[in-house]
């Protein structure tokens, strides 16, 4: 018997927190269609903050895949030494072939390279009459991996066999353009906190002016027993739905703003030979839609904290 009073009470419980929460929904959005021109502002406003910060750390993320895509299928040429044998040659070539970290390698006899020369020279008359053929035979290898480590440890264990003479890298602007993509990660982190910060107070200020409108109500629940839990409840309500909209809104305006740049983007990764990443991934709309929804939620439960110690004061 006391065990089925104890489990109606605790169902009753339950029942009346659902009511609550229905009751502070309905509250809530109530007092976001009081003011319909001033809720969509205000979400219009976050959501091209949000299409901002959004649109900075996509773009970074893609340019950084082109950036590991280019960078990997840098070609290396290994000048080796006249005296090597084809056997060696062979053996260091079918290696290089069965390596996962390589795309393609490739092997010009001396023989080759200078008639490769002679047709597209203009001194076919003077080649012609070389009597020994000064250059060398070359290994030219491309890469399919983005671990820079390994790759850079696989360029250093290949110039490092004694039949290698030179290797040519040119490297340099790739190092350069990493540089830039850090220093712009940086930045781009930097001010997504910024613009995050702004969007708290955004959503706090809209919170504060609520609660100024109802502060006689509000009142007025204090004074017949209502806890703080319920008076803050739909405020707490009206964020999320604030911070829901925005992320709705944005994501709409980033799938559009996409949409248009897919074309000319792929078009310019196929005039560089390059694979088409996926620049806007499911993840990331629901990645926007849960931090606005909880930015929202942050926003009004700071400004109702204030607006409590300040009442209270």
């Amino acid at each position: 018997m006391a065990k089925n009073t104890k489990a109606a009470k605790t169902t009753e419980k339950e029942s009346m927190l659902f009511k609550s929460h229905r009751l502070a929904f309905r509250n809530g959005w109530s007092q976001v269609v009081q003011t319909p021109i001033a809720s969509f502002v205000t979400c219009l406003i976050i959501a091209m903050t949000l299409l901002f910060t959004t649109s900075l750390l996509v773009s970074l993320k893609t340019f950084r895949h082109v950036a590991d895509s280019l960078h990997a299928g840098n070609q290396v040429t290994f000048y080796l030494k006249n005296d090597t044998s084809e056997v060696t040659i062979r053996t260091a070539l079918d290696q290089l072939q069965h390596n996962d970290l390589v795309r393609q390698a490739t092997y010009t006899s001396p023989e080759q390279a200078l008639r490769e020369l002679t047709a597209q020279s203009e001194f076919k008359e003077v080649l012609a009459e070389v009597q020994n053929n000064p250059l060398p035979p070359v290994l030219s290898v491309s890469f399919n991996g983005q671990d820079q480590q390994q790759i850079k440890d696989l360029i250093s264990s290949i110039s490092q066999q004694p039949f290698v003479q030179a290797v040519h890298l040119d490297s340099e602007w790739f190092e350069r353009l990493f540089a830039i993509l850090q220093f712009g990660n940086r930045l781009t982190y930097l001010l997504t906190g910024l613009f995050l910060v702004g969007i708290v107070f955004i959503i706090s200020r809209t919170i504060q002016e609520a609660t100024s409108r109802n502060h006689q109500e509000m009142v007025l629940l204090e004074l017949i027993g209502a806890t703080t839990a319920y008076i803050r409840r739909p405020f707490l309500y009206v964020g999320v739905m604030l911070g829901c909209g925005s992320g709705i809104l944005a994501s709409l305006l980033l799938l559009g703003l996409f949409w248009a740049l897919q074309q000319p983007f792929n078009t310019l990764l196929t005039s560089y030979s390059l694979s088409y990443p996926t620049i806007l991934q499911p993840s990331t709309i629901l990645f926007v839609l849960l931090c606005s929804t909880l930015i929202g939620w942050l926003g009004s439960w700071i400004s109702f904290y204030k607006y409590a110690n300040l009442h209270h004061n």
